[in-house]
This record gives C-alpha cells, structure tokens and sequence, in this order.
C-alpha cells in the first residue's frame, strides 16, 4: 500500500529548473533506512552525486521500507530533489 502511494506520488511530481533550487548543506544532514544494500548505504541518497544511489537490503521483503533524514537545524522544505536510478525506466505501482 504505502509502495502504491509513493509510486503515485512520484509519477505526479513537476519537473523544474534546477537553478531554482537552493540546497540544503549536506554537513547538517544524517540519513538513516531500514535496511540498504551493502555499498548503498543511506548516506548516499543525500551525498549530491548522481552516480551513487541508496537501496534497500534486495533480500528484505517486509514493508514498509524507510528513509529518515535528520537535520542538525531546523529547516523549511518546499522542494525535493528526486533523480531516479537510471537503469530503472519506469516508477513500478
């Protein structure tokens, strides 16, 4: 159910202009996940590098399946910048 909602979610998303967006500074941000895949810790879904990525243990099928971003500071959110693995073509419901 919850896979089903984020799918949803992802698919009715806006694209917009990157220099649009001001970052916040990965120094006060920890990630933390259920699980992740060896080499795909949780860190790297807030690294800025595209050519890392954060996944789920594979062998782990019991939902739900998390990610928690922890700031250092209070901070206002109005954006997220999401970039897809790009060997996956579509977001699977």
């Amino acid at each position: 159910m919850m896979a089903q909602n984020l799918a949803s979610i992802l698919l009715d998303l806006e694209l917009n202009d990157l220099s649009n967006f001001t970052l916040v500074p990965q120094g006060i941000m920890k990630a933390t996940a259920s699980s992740n895949q060896n080499g795909e810790e949780p860190s790297k879904a807030i690294d800025g590098d595209t050519s890392t990525m954060f996944h789920t243990d594979w062998n782990n099928t019991t939902m739900p399946h998390w990610l928690d971003i922890e700031f250092a500071t209070p901070q206002t959110i109005d954006q997220i910048l999401y970039t897809q693995d790009p060997a996956v073509e579509t977001v699977t419901r």
